[in-house]
């Protein structure tokens, strides 16, 4: 009885709080507003534009005619003929905060990997749905030409998909967002465990952000990247075009009282899940 009295607790606790919970556990720190973030190497290609701001605890080298609409913020960054750089370089200005990437990004992806149900794993290898507002658990994450990952559900619905296995995104492959979910609700961790060390993204056409504790990330030409954000602590190799991450000012705000209720029913939720009573399981469909 008192099980069952905690699960209707949790269940509806969830409901209620379930996508302002994660927005608040989930905290990228010093790499949240920047199209790309490391605390290795950037390195940008010639027809790289980036609508946006990059930033590395290590380096950034931008190639000839590369553009940057805003900062380019790293201890060191080789900056090529006739590229453009709008806002600060270096450690100049608005660029005082890279040192504390490394430790930013590690701190979300495990945050982002302590949600959700481990216990049960899926890949992602075909044309697929994921409703949006919840926590999965990949093995790997492989689409090939022709095949789309739609992530469906209303605008805040928080979804954390938490990979362990490969991850690539082959030429003409997609991840769409459907019914106004957006770019900044959408949060893929590539969870570092030692047998896979790359997140490559070929000619796709993609949304979302995409979290790292130990990947590299290879972007190749020919990327649809909008609304879309590239986070690691390994290196980021991107020779992309036009590349945009446009922060909604549509956030939501969690009080106190309500962050305290809140993180009660995660609480509550994940000692359920442990003991297999509450499971999130991805919709697939062919």
């Amino acid at each position: 009885m008192l099980v069952n009295t905690f699960r209707i607790a949790a269940s509806t606790l969830s409901l209620l709080f379930c996508a302002n919970v994660f927005a608040a556990i989930v905290d990228l720190g010093a790499a949240e507003d920047h199209v790309f973030a490391s605390s290795r190497a950037i390195i940008l290609g010639s027809e790289a534009h980036i609508n946006g701001s990059v930033a590395s605890s290590y380096h950034i080298g931008i190639a000839t005619g590369a553009i940057i609409e805003n900062n380019a913020c790293a201890p060191s960054v080789s900056v090529a003929p006739s590229a453009s750089i709008s806002g600060d370089t270096g450690l100049m200005g608005e660029c005082d905060y890279v040192s504390s990437l490394h430790k930013d990004i590690i701190a979300a992806s495990e945050q982002m990997a302590l949600l959700g149900t481990q216990g049960q794993y899926q890949s992602i290898i075909q044309t697929s749905t994921l409703n949006g507002g919840s926590t999965y658990w990949l093995d790997d994450l492989l689409l090939d030409s022709g095949e789309t990952l739609s992530i469906s559900g209303s605008a805040g619905s928080t979804t954390v998909i938490n990979v362990r296995g490969q991850a690539k995104l082959g030429s003409g492959s997609s991840i769409e967002l459907i019914d106004g979910i957006r770019s900044q609700d959408v949060l893929f961790n590539f969870v570092d465990g030692g047998l896979y060390s790359s997140f490559e993204v070929g000619a796709a056409d993609i949304s979302g952000t995409y979290l790292s504790n130990g990947r590299d990330y290879i972007i190749g030409d020919g990327a649809t990247l909008n609304s879309t954000r590239f986070i690691t602590v390994g290196d980021i190799i991107a020779n992309v075009q036009f590349v945009s991450y446009t922060p909604s000012e549509e956030n939501t705000e969690v009080s106190a009282p309500s962050m305290l209720f809140a993180f009660i029913a995660v609480a509550i939720v994940s000692a359920l899940r442990r003991k297999g009573q509450y499971e999130l399981t991805p919709v697939v469909s062919n």
